[in-house]
């Protein structure tokens, strides 16, 4: 073996990354931005642009459509802690059944309801 041998280089062959992987990792990189605190992410966008080898302005407007999915399933699910909150409301349907059976329902000073028939 000569010293020519020694001082040879081999590179790692060039990986060809197809669409389907270039677009999971732009998901990914978009979905990490959007989890950043608000607004942080417009601090990493460049780089992570430059990275990704996409413009910027198409990585910002993934990220603003995760940002906003994820404000809306926060609404979803706050709207939904209020409603197993809320009292439970006497439904139309029993409403209607007391009004063909003739029973309404009276109310006094203190709060509580009696039954009497109409007439």
């Amino acid at each position: 073996m000569t010293t020519a041998d020694n001082n040879k280089i081999v590179d790692f062959p060039k990986t060809e990354i197809d669409s389907a992987e270039l677009i999971r990792r732009q998901r990914v990189e978009a979905e990490r931005l959007a989890r950043l605190a608000p607004g942080e992410w417009q601090l990493w966008i460049d780089g992570s642009a430059e990275q990704l080898g996409i413009s910027r302005i198409t990585l910002e407007e993934s990220v603003k459509a995760i940002i906003k999915e994820h404000e809306k399933a926060a609404r979803r699910s706050e709207k939904a802690a209020q409603r197993e909150q809320a009292p439970p409301r006497k439904s139309s349907q029993a409403k209607a059944k007391a009004e063909r059976t003739g029973v309404q329902n009276h109310k006094g000073t203190s709060g509580g309801g009696t039954r009497t028939p109409t007439r």
